[in-house]
């Protein structure tokens, strides 16, 4: 469709990362339905994974339009098409990636100045600070987008000011301070600003604090219900037909993210975790470097911290699987904290138990998901907020010229072949909101990354928090100890990404998954999803 040349231009930037560009794409969404032209700035190979979103957005009769740049992947060291973080090979590359995204800030440059309309804002990444010094440029605000929660940025502000956790023990837990609730961690649980593995961002880091500074507003996380992310590598009326031939609130839904990757030891444990849970499960099985070795298994026989403590303590609606510390972005050094396939079941039985406080924990879950999903509708505080922010754009292009300067089988049958009829494994990116939004799923294993959570609060279901890197820890305190609505497999130590991947040994034991199902899972799904 043409784009109306008499409205404001949003221009979004999101860094390159599956879990960052969804929001922003519902972002756009919201914005577009305010009557402005949005525009996105992606590469090639995001163009093709979300140019259907788009297309079907625009069919609707929203104005937003994806500009593709070419991401300099062979000037930065990358191997051809790492065009996006999950496709890195291994997170030893992280830094080439980063190198590649600053080289960027003169071909967007060079689009700005012929653009139409006019750019009116840039509504950038946090994690892409050069385009304070274009915004400069071009006289526009710059709207800094933040994926993390309210939670994680408020505990994040207190460690920074505080600076406690410099006062003790790399593994003694402390109290964050400033906080209405009682939250512990350890250093060990901290994301990369506060704990800083052998890859040290610190110089990122610091740019990305001074630019925030810089910046006309901020913009958190929202959610759409929309089909968001990858095109999904399951039928969606097969995945949805296996689900209505189950209990309701009986399943459990195991994934970990689009960058957390298992190494094979791992891997094994979650998955017999799950088969001796009890429960039927699907588990998302993610491309990475140690595919063929999950495979061959399969077929032959710390900012998330913080996220964690948010659901845990805070929401209350889920429980821990007892991740203890953060593992760095592509270290290879070995850790002797590990979570076993026990401690996963029973953390999922947990979770779907039967007494009072796990019916409580349903309750607290459906309350929230109902208030999750009147924020999105017209008239609620996403939608709100999106139409106050147009306003003010709006304003101050009318107040000033804009000028263009420029993740060992145990008996003969295969793991599969025992979980047949019970077990759905998913090669790749699955359905997500779809999955969690059917009745036959009671319970979500999770790395505790925002938009997950925020998925799963939506779909009112009860959480099995495994956190591993970034503020991942904090969320798993905000879901288990604010909202309550969870139950932690209890991960003490925690990953940065590709560091579980290449590691021989393991975080998480089978037991430790099936006990917190055990905790977390009843025979009485469907009261609190009444």
């Amino acid at each position: 469709m043409a784009l109306p040349s008499d409205q404001p231009n949003f221009v979004l930037i999101p860094f390159m990362a599956p879990g960052h560009i969804i929001p922003m794409i519902d972002m756009a969404k919201l914005l577009a339905k305010c009557g402005i032209t949005v525009t996105i700035m992606v590469t090639p190979l995001d163009a093709t994974r979300f140019s259907s979103v788009i297309d079907r957005a625009v069919g609707s009769g929203l104005s937003i339009q994806l500009l593709q740049i070419r991401f300099p992947c062979q000037e930065a060291g990358l191997p051809p098409g790492c065009e996006s973080a999950d496709s890195l090979p291994t997170y030893d590359l992280m830094h080439n990636f980063f190198v590649a995204i600053n080289m960027l800030q003169k071909p967007v440059e060079e689009i700005l100045k012929g653009l139409k309309p006019s750019p009116g804002c840039i509504v950038c990444d946090k994690h892409i600070p050069w385009t304070a010094e274009t915004c400069n440029k071009f006289q526009i605000p710059r709207i800094i987008f933040d994926g993390m929660s309210c939670f994680t940025q408020l505990v994040t502000h207190n460690l920074y000011i505080s600076k406690i956790h410099e006062t003790v023990p790399a593994s003694v837990p402390f109290v964050v301070p400033g906080l209405p609730d009682k939250i512990e961690f350890t250093r060990l649980q901290l994301p990369g600003l506060f704990n800083p593995g052998s890859r040290d961002f610190t110089d990122l880091r610091e740019q990305v604090r001074k630019t925030e500074s810089q910046a006309y507003g901020w913009c958190n996380d929202s959610l759409d219900r929309a089909q968001r992310g990858n095109q999904a590598s399951i039928d969606s009326d097969q995945c949805l037909k296996w689900l209505d031939n189950r209990k309701p609130g009986s399943v459990i839904y195991a994934c970990l993210g689009s960058l957390s990757r298992l190494s094979p030891a791992q891997f094994i444990e979650l998955a017999l975790g799950l088969e001796e849970s009890g429960h039927p499960f699907i588990l998302v099985v993610k491309v990475g470097s140690k595919s063929e070795e999950i495979e061959e298994w399969i077929l032959d026989d710390g900012i998330e911290f913080l996220n964690e403590k948010l659901v845990v303590q805070i929401l209350e609606t889920g429980v821990r699987v007892g991740a203890q510390a953060v593992i760095h972005l592509g270290e290879e050094e070995k850790t002797e904290m590990m979570v076993m396939r026990g401690g996963i079941k029973e953390a999922i039985l947990r979770l779907m138990d039967e007494g009072q406080e796990a019916c409580e924990r349903r309750k607290r879950a459906q309350k929230l998901g109902e208030m999750a999903k009147r924020s999105i509708q017209e008239g609620g505080s996403s939608s709100l907020n999106i139409k106050l922010l147009v306003q003010d754009i709006e304003q101050l292009m009318k107040n000033k010229t804009i000028t263009l300067n420029y993740y060992t089988g145990l008996a003969e049958e295969t793991f599969e072949e025992r979980v047949e009829g019970r077990g759905l494994i998913i090669r790749g990116w699955a359905p997500q909101v779809l999955t969690l939004s059917n009745r036959s799923v009671g319970g979500f294993l999770t790395n505790c990354g925002w938009n997950s959570t925020l998925e799963g609060i939506c779909a009112c279901v009860l959480m099995t928090t495994w956190p591993m890197f970034a503020e991942q820890f904090y969320i798993e305190k905000f879901i288990v100890y604010v909202l309550k609505i969870g139950v932690r497999i209890r991960v003490e130590v925690g990953a940065r990404p590709g560091a579980v991947e290449e590691r021989s040994n393991t975080l998480v034991k089978w037991d430790q998954v099936k006990k917190s199902i055990e905790n977390s899972m009843d025979d009485d799904e469907e009261e609190g999803r009444e």
